[in-house]
């Protein structure tokens, strides 16, 4: 097994620090969260991303993908019903997958839990519609890069939008993309009914990527 950690983690240190940390502790890979590397108006410097890539080789690192992918952005929603803002949503996506791919990654975990917040007029068929239309529109990107999006379910107190593994499973079978699969996290598992090792066994098939994230944020 290996393991990777998320790059956030260390905010406020230089990128190749972390690379020169993390190696030390024994980690192989890194996830970027992509504001940490972001330039103005949610554009991405061809220079900055070919420092991260090459300053996390030169420790052994590699990138495995991205994640927190609407953190700390305006104008992008995931369930709103203006259908501007879920173009705008696309191509701001489109681009992330780009940038993951340019940086080296394999996959991307779609959390954003405030980005995709159902709002008082959405109900959940309603939401589930305009979520399934943002990923379908990003399926033909997601297999030219040969890039997963990893749909992520969070607990209600981040979100109160597919709080469960089933409900995920619910989107990622009506896009049926082998670009489209299950994350699981620890601190998101601990809300469910069902049982952490039950949920694993039980969506196994589609489980591409996991964070062995607590609920105190710790280590499991």
């Amino acid at each position: 097994m290996k393991y990777a950690i998320c790059n956030e983690t260390f905010e406020g240190w230089e990128h190749k620090t972390v690379c020169e940390f993390i190696s030390k502790l024994g980690y192989t890979g890194l996830e970027i969260a992509p504001y940490t590397i972001r330039h103005d108006k949610n554009t991405f410097s061809q220079d900055v991303i070919h420092d991260v890539k090459s300053q996390a080789e030169d420790h052994g690192i590699e990138i495995v993908g991205t994640h927190w992918l609407l953190g700390k952005t305006t104008g992008f929603h995931l369930t709103t019903s203006d259908s501007l803002t879920r173009l705008n949503t696309v191509d701001y996506l489109s681009r992330l997958i780009e940038l993951t791919a340019a940086l080296g990654g394999k996959l991307m975990v779609l959390g954003s839990p405030l980005q995709r917040n159902r709002i008082a007029d959405i109900n959940e068929s309603q939401a589930n519609e305009y979520m399934i239309e943002i990923l379908h529109k990003l399926v033909p990107i997601l297999d030219s890069t040969q890039i997963t999006l990893c749909l992520e379910p969070l607990g209600p107190q981040e979100t109160n939008y597919i709080n469960t593994s089933q409900h995920a499973m619910q989107i990622i079978t009506a896009i049926n993309s082998p670009f489209v699969k299950l994350h699981l996290d620890v601190k998101a598992m601990s809300t469910e009914s069902e049982s952490i090792p039950e949920l694993i066994i039980k969506h196994a098939k589609m489980l591409h990527h996991f964070h062995a994230n607590d609920p105190n944020l710790r280590g499991p």
